[in-house]
This record gives C-alpha cells, structure tokens and sequence, in this order.
C-alpha cells in the first residue's frame, strides 16, 4: 500500500552502519516498510531509497 504524505519529520538511525548521511537532503523520497522479522524490534521500520535499498530505520521516537 502505497500512503502519501504532505510532510514527515523522523530521525533514521543506524545510517552509518550503511551509507552514511552526506546524501541525505531535505524532501527526498522514501520508503517505509514495517519489519517484523526484525532480530531486535518486531516493530523496526525499515528506510529505503530506490537505487540504494536499506539506508537505516526509523527512531523509536517518530515527531510530526
């Protein structure tokens, strides 16, 4: 399912563990998918990036 926003602020952690966050600016597009099988949340949301894949997850604390 595919949600459009208007505007969404969040911290993706984990980025350097990856690609880093150099490229990273304001306005990109991403893609959110829950991970349930994830080892250490089974409520991780994955960040991807078409063209690069799994770029981090979404913080615990998610703000608008």
């Amino acid at each position: 399912m595919v949600v459009a926003m208007e505007e969404m602020y969040f911290t993706i952690t984990g980025c350097n563990h990856y690609f880093g966050t150099e490229f990273l600016k304001e306005g990109m597009k991403l893609k959110l998918e829950k991970e349930p099988e994830n080892q250490f949340d089974s409520e991780a949301i994955l960040v991807k990036i078409k063209g690069l894949g799994k770029i981090g997850y979404v913080a615990t604390a998610l703000i608008r």
